[in-house]
């Protein structure tokens, strides 16, 4: 009888072992997964750019200085990245008019018809902000990007005040802040 005993207490045990290692491998892999290595050091001098957006348009980085610029990088088959554009939509109507804050979305979607699939999926979802297409991912390679979503904020002198990588929807308050906040900082610097 206390062989069966032993038996069973060891079987549990083994059991016991083999769900910890499962949930340090899961710990480990969901620290891996979510750390925020992805995109520039926050502080340093967000790189400049020159590109060409959905509806054909050169765009630099440099003709938004002076003011707060939003960079979100995103795919149409990242299902979080599809997630955070309604995010995306709000700010650009709530920033659009201003000549502060600048949202641009960059797409890497690199499908054959890249123009033409992207303009049909802005236009299907009636997002109005604007694109940057990088096919090569050129642009995301210079903001060292290697996880979408990923949204870095730039603040009026240059700099990364913010980088986001993941879902932004539920944050969309605290992006907020964070633009607001780089607005504040910019005008204390200057005065």
């Amino acid at each position: 009888m206390s062989k069966d005993t032993s038996n069973i207490k060891d079987h549990d045990f083994r059991r016991f072992l083999k769900n910890i290692a499962f949930t340090g491998l899961a710990l480990v892999f969901v620290f891996l997964i979510t750390r925020p290595d992805s995109g520039p050091q926050l502080g340093s001098m967000a790189p400049d750019f020159k590109s060409q957006t959905l509806d054909r348009k050169s765009i630099s980085l440099d003709q938004y200085k002076g003011q707060v610029v939003v960079l979100d990088f995103w795919a149409t088959w990242c299902a979080p990245c599809r997630k955070t554009l309604p995010a995306l939509q709000i700010l650009h109507k709530r920033y659009r008019a201003s000549d502060r804050v600048q949202i641009l979305s960059v797409s890497i979607d690199s499908a054959p018809k890249l123009a033409r699939y992207v303009g049909a999926f802005m236009k299907q979802n009636r997002y109005s902000f604007p694109v940057i297409l990088d096919p090569s991912r050129t642009l995301a390679s210079r903001y060292q990007v290697k996880t979408v979503p990923t949204l870095i904020v730039i603040d009026k002198t240059g700099a990364v005040s913010t980088v986001q990588v993941g879902l932004v929807s539920p944050r969309v308050n605290q992006l907020i802040d964070h633009i607001e906040k780089a607005i504040a900082q910019a005008e204390d610097s200057s005065s």
